[in-house]
């Protein structure tokens, strides 16, 4: 899709003649709907990346969750809470689209290149002085094995979700009850064929999916550590940069950009932190007949994430973080 920075004759910040008109943009006579328009603009922006979509159908589904359990404790409306209940699930499925396209290209990406491993603290060597300091500038062992790991979760833990998918779409697939004979001279290729429609080498949606969570749940741990790391490591460099007599130039916007840095691995490990308990209860195999945790708290834990995901990384877009 062209976006409107490349369309000669339209500036970026300029909406087409047509929307123009009829929102009267950008004339200040017309208040409302120059706020509309900028509401609009803001949603717009809000879904340019795989990611922040996937954030904001995640914050929709959530609160159709929560409803759909405030209704069903209240049971003010039986038929109401089921209805969101269901949107919920469309929602989390289309999500795995999402996570099919994006989500595992992307690791496989960052598993070739090691592009997720925690990286040194950089462009602070002016400020800092002092073999105390400057450790802090490097990962932790644990934190620097830990994010060597994160890709390679997330590669167990995308092909066993579709796999979950497959199975609760399809659940005839790969259940072959009575499986072909096996005869003395069949190659490999043969048995490797006959073990695939073997309906008893394989199991249901649900297990699949305690096995995707129990990758997932590698992943949460694992990040829980680096961003622990990270934040012991920004700290102890901005403090080190703010008491240094050293008055270079830059010296302001190294700090506020370590700040920024700081803020985003605060998140990440306020976001993992609620996602550990749902981790663990959906790692578990009897997760759907023999549940962990209520579905309330289940519902809150993430939609306490799906906020706090939306409005640090989608919510900044509109108030101009």
């Amino acid at each position: 899709m062209t976006s409107s920075s490349s369309t000669p004759g339209i500036d970026a910040d300029e909406p087409p003649p047509g929307v123009a008109a009829s929102l009267a943009y950008p004339s200040s006579r017309v208040p409302v709907m120059r706020a509309i328009y900028s509401a609009i603009k803001a949603v717009d922006e809000c879904n340019r990346s795989a990611s922040d979509l996937d954030k904001n159908i995640k914050l929709l589904g959530y609160t159709c969750e929560m409803a759909s359990v405030f209704l069903s404790m209240t049971s003010s409306s039986p038929s109401l809470a089921k209805g969101l209940a269901d949107v919920h699930l469309n929602m989390s499925f289309s999500r795995y689209a999402i996570r099919l396209l994006n989500g595992l290209p992307m690791s496989l990406v960052a598993a070739a290149e090691g592009s997720w491993e925690t990286p040194d603290i950089s462009g602070v060597e002016e400020y800092v002085e002092g073999d105390e300091v400057e450790e802090h500038l490097r990962p932790g062992r644990a934190a620097l094995w830990a994010s060597k790991t994160l890709s390679w979760s997330m590669l167990g833990y995308y092909p066993t979700e579709f796999l979950a998918f497959a199975k609760w779409q399809f659940p005839g697939l790969l259940h072959d009850s009575t499986p072909p004979p096996r005869r003395a001279g069949d190659g490999p290729l043969t048995k490797l064929l006959a073990a695939v429609r073997d309906g008893r080498n394989w199991r249901d949606g649900n297990w699949w999916s305690s096995v995707s969570c129990g990758f997932w749940l590698w992943y949460i741990v694992a990040d829980i550590v680096v961003q622990v790391d990270k934040i012991r490591r920004l700290k102890a460099v901005i403090e080190a940069i703010e008491g240094s007599d050293k008055d270079a130039a830059g010296k302001d916007s190294t700090v506020k950009r370590l700040r920024a840095e700081l803020g985003a691995a605060q998140n990440m490990l306020l976001r993992e932190s609620l996602f550990l308990l749902p981790g663990v209860h959906y790692a578990l195999p009897g997760w759907a007949t023999d549940p962990l945790l209520p579905r309330w708290a289940v519902g809150g834990l993430m939609f306490g994430e799906a906020v706090a995901g939306w409005a640090y990384s989608v919510g900044g877009v509109i108030v101009g973080k």
